[in-house]
């Protein structure tokens, strides 16, 4: 089971991955972007590198569990 903490930073991960994906398919540059959200654009790459991170985890994990 999910502690409070980790449900909040997965919700978290979620959000940044939509965020991520729209800026993506805009067509706009991160700088356009983050500007027309009212998002600064080191928290921008801030957050793709901690979604990246998760992916990258949780890919091992998975790994791990059809490895065994």
């Amino acid at each position: 089971m999910m502690t409070n903490q980790e449900a909040k930073l997965a919700e978290t991960l979620k959000i940044w991955t939509d965020h991520i994906n729209d800026c993506r398919s805009s067509g706009m540059t991160v700088r356009a972007w983050c500007k027309s959200k009212g998002i600064h654009v080191h928290t921008y790459y801030y957050r793709q590198n901690q979604v990246r991170k998760a992916a990258c985890k949780e890919a091992q994990q998975q790994e791990r569990k059809t490895s065994v």
